[in-house]
């Protein structure tokens, strides 16, 4: 996937089924978004939820979502809470974090994540900017 391809398919996230409808759609730049997760991974409890770039926890789902993004031009956008600890504010994706890693590694400068209320209020907080976005257009 070339990175022209990984800007279409990040723009066009769109709301997830199954992900309450408390949790709405933002826009949030891939460099802020990837600092939270590795933030997260830090901790010794997270430190396997981070993918380096190329890597994979679940085998094979890098190249299913590869596939997948072959013959679609809109993705379900992650589900993400924005977690504040002492040492800064970390991501923990509920679902996505596949998804995310292979469009990081394919050079996306920003993704559309589903988040709640409170994760924004934390996020904004820590001085990520998240933008409101309807799918991203």
């Amino acid at each position: 996937m070339n990175t022209a391809t990984a800007q279409i398919i990040a723009r066009g996230t769109r709301r997830r089924r199954g992900v309450p409808q408390s949790y709405e759609l933002y826009r949030v730049s891939m460099a802020d978004l990837e600092a939270c997760w590795k933030r997260r991974a830090e901790l010794p409890k997270y430190a396997k939820t981070y993918l380096k770039p190329g890597a994979e926890i679940i085998v094979g789902r890098r190249a299913q979502f590869e596939a997948f993004a072959e013959t679609h031009d809109k993705i379900g956008a992650p589900w993400v809470l924005f977690v504040p600890y002492p040492h800064g504010l970390t991501v923990k994706f509920l679902d996505g974090r596949h998804r995310t890693a292979v469009l990081r590694d394919a050079g996306a400068t920003h993704i559309n994540v589903q988040t709640d209320a409170k994760s924004v209020k934390n996020a904004r907080e820590a001085g990520v900017e998240l933008t409101p976005t309807e799918r991203g257009d």
